[in-house]
């Protein structure tokens, strides 16, 4: 029994034995390492992608976020501007061009802010009472500040803006008829010191007809030329249409 189980033992390996395990080429070690470096190279590329693409899904979700954070603040505004309230005053009944406002000619009406009209003054009607009406209103219409003339001025007066003045440009026999809120071209002709005609003013308005003369609004800017046309020589007026 001894011997057969020292016969089925198996001598221990030699140094040559260990020795004889075989060996890879230096190839095989290349191509081991060209394949880890390919393998990295694939994993980096993908974490690249992966990161890539979160960065754009927070675009995505920033962008929205701010779509929808615009489009709720402009509902709500939308609904303060029907909400909101706001006092105006409308004329109680037609007024003319040149009307002086009196106490029952105006009226308060509580009105959404967005159906204000823009220039529509916020005053209380009793305010406007002495203001001069500067161009015509119609009942039931928001009194707006542009078509008001301060008190105390004539009603020609009380037709001149800030920004313009009133001229009185005397009329030849060659005229249209004319008569107030017509808008009127003004060219000189036969100017001393000119040659042909030139158009002074352009769109001006007619405030008052006579019979020698036709009163305009003119742009301050326009007010020199006009008087210097008118007075060296002939100035005439030609209807414009809308």
């Amino acid at each position: 029994m001894r011997g057969t189980r020292a016969a089925e033992r198996k001598p221990p390996l030699s140094a040559a034995g260990w020795n004889h395990r075989p060996r890879r080429s230096l190839d095989d070690v290349m191509d081991g390492r060209s394949g880890a470096v390919r393998l990295n190279q694939i994993m980096g590329r993908r974490r690249l992608s992966q990161h890539r693409w979160r960065l754009v899904a927070a675009a995505a979700m920033l962008v929205l976020i701010g779509v929808t954070w615009t489009t709720v603040r402009n509902a709500e505004s939308a609904r303060s501007a029907w909400v909101d309230q706001l006092t105006v005053a409308i004329a109680a009944r037609d007024l003319a061009t040149g009307e002086v406002i009196g106490n029952d000619d105006v009226r308060d009406l509580s009105l959404p802010r967005a159906a204000v009209p823009r220039g529509a003054t916020p005053l209380a009607a009793a305010e406007l009472v002495g203001q001069r009406v500067r161009s015509a209103i119609m009942e039931g219409e928001a009194v707006v500040t542009n078509r008001l003339g301060a008190a105390g001025l004539s009603p020609l007066a009380a037709r001149v803006g800030p920004t313009h003045r009133a001229v009185a440009v005397p009329l030849g026999d060659a005229r249209p008829p004319l008569q107030p809120g017509d808008r009127v071209d003004l060219i000189a002709a036969g100017t001393r010191g000119a040659t042909g005609e030139r158009t002074v003013a352009r769109l001006a308005e007619v405030l008052d007809v006579a019979e020698q003369a036709v009163t305009v609004a003119v742009p301050v800017g326009q007010v020199p030329d006009v008087v210097a046309a008118a007075v060296d020589g002939v100035v005439v007026p030609v209807l414009a249409g809308n």
